[in-house]
């Protein structure tokens, strides 16, 4: 049982440990490039960077200026890789604090190198490619990879701009149908493979595989990896990873507000769309969609309560959800309930609450609101 708080997401660094170890082992070895933006998919990325930093994580990769900057602020140390864009005239900013910035055009390039300029300063990049994602990068669809290296080329030629990396993202990797991803990848390897061969250009960290394709399209592996997902223990496919022991790092859980005794007949929550058909123990979760409970889990989800799975009953609220536990003995407010996690000899996933409300893990953990308390093992605080 947790503390006094109303709202918990513990979360377990010898889990965390364990993934990242196993990652290495699943991908020979390769460097580790640790994806900890949306403050670590919810687990908290000042902690979570120190501890795979600790571990040896080559690059922390994060999604804009003010999460590197958290990082920097907390003591990460580790090279900290920008996946999104920032203004040219933070460029200043990035070369003091140590941040690589990735470069998506020819364009933004000049402009980073024309502030680094003024600044009589270097700054380091990672060049991204689009092989099909059609969202960030330079066009590298299949037919044009011979102007998309004639293009990092030129980037590479400027003065004030450190290339250490070259990568690209994938659509669909989780699919066991990988006819798209090889479609990629194929781009990704040419545009490569035309540096390297015949304008001698090569860079330290060359990467694509995502978590996704780290478990289903291991050709993709190369130098180096860049796992979001499957480092907090959760499976991009929903599905066991063979060769792959992942353990989940994040229990959710928060306190019962009341138990009440409602009647046949009675309508509970928002909007009158349960009523009850028999007499019912039912509680009263701490819990809602303002800390990160979907609401469309209304009538549909379920949590754990005494190791039993309860049926949430109604609308979920902002603040607070009610559940069916008439078939879980001597509970009683302020007992534990787990919105995901292990409660006695049950577990809940983030990945079976994620399809009963439309969604996917992702989405499921990096909603956990600010105001759940993160708790560590006094060791990482």
């Amino acid at each position: 049982m947790f503390g006094f708080n109303r709202a918990e997401a513990n979360i377990n660094p010898d889990n965390a440990i364990h993934n990242f170890r196993e990652i290495k082992k699943f991908t020979n070895n390769a460097k580790i490039i640790c994806v900890i933006k949306a403050d670590a998919y919810g687990h908290g990325a000042v902690v979570l960077g120190s501890l795979f930093e600790s571990l040896g994580a080559d690059i922390l990769a994060v999604a804009c200026l003010e999460e590197a900057l958290n990082l920097r602020r907390g003591g990460c140390h580790s090279p900290i890789l920008i996946l999104g864009s920032t203004p040219p005239d933070a460029t200043d900013e990035l070369i003091r604090n140590d941040i690589m910035q990735s470069v998506a055009s020819k364009e933004y390039a000049m402009a980073l190198n024309d502030a680094a300029k003024k600044f009589d300063n270097k700054l380091h990049i990672h060049i991204k490619l689009d092989t099909g994602m059609s969202r960030l990068g330079l066009y590298a669809h299949e037919g044009s990879e011979n102007t998309a290296a004639d293009d990092v080329a030129e980037i590479c030629s400027l003065s004030n701009l450190i290339p250490d990396g070259i990568f690209t993202h994938f659509s669909e990797a989780e699919s066991p149908d990988t006819s798209f991803t090889d479609k990629q990848f194929s781009s990704f390897m040419t545009v490569v493979n035309i540096l390297k061969e015949e304008k001698n250009i090569t860079f330290e960290f060359c990467h694509c595989a995502n978590s996704a394709a780290v478990v289903n399209y291991k050709r993709a592996h190369l130098n180096c990896v860049r796992p979001g997902l499957i480092l907090y223990g959760y499976s991009p496919t929903g599905n066991a990873i063979p060769g792959l022991d992942l353990k989940p790092v994040m229990t959710l859980k928060c306190r019962i507000a009341d138990v009440r005794f409602v009647k046949a007949g009675d309508f509970l929550s928002y909007n009158r769309n349960f009523r009850a058909e028999r007499d019912m123990k039912v509680a009263v979760l701490g819990f809602g969609y303002a800390d990160g409970l979907p609401r469309a889990l209304s009538g549909c989800g379920v949590v754990l309560v005494g190791g039993k799975r309860c049926p949430i009953l109604g609308n979920v609220c902002m603040d607070l959800t009610l559940v069916d536990v008439s078939e879980v003995p001597d509970v009683s407010a302020f007992d534990e309930a787990v919105i995901f996690g292990s409660s006695g000899d049950n577990f809940l996933s983030p990945d079976e609450l994620a399809k009963l409300s439309g969604t996917i893990s992702y989405e499921l953990l990096t909603s956990v609101s600010k105001r759940v308390l993160r708790t560590y093992p006094n060791a990482l605080t």
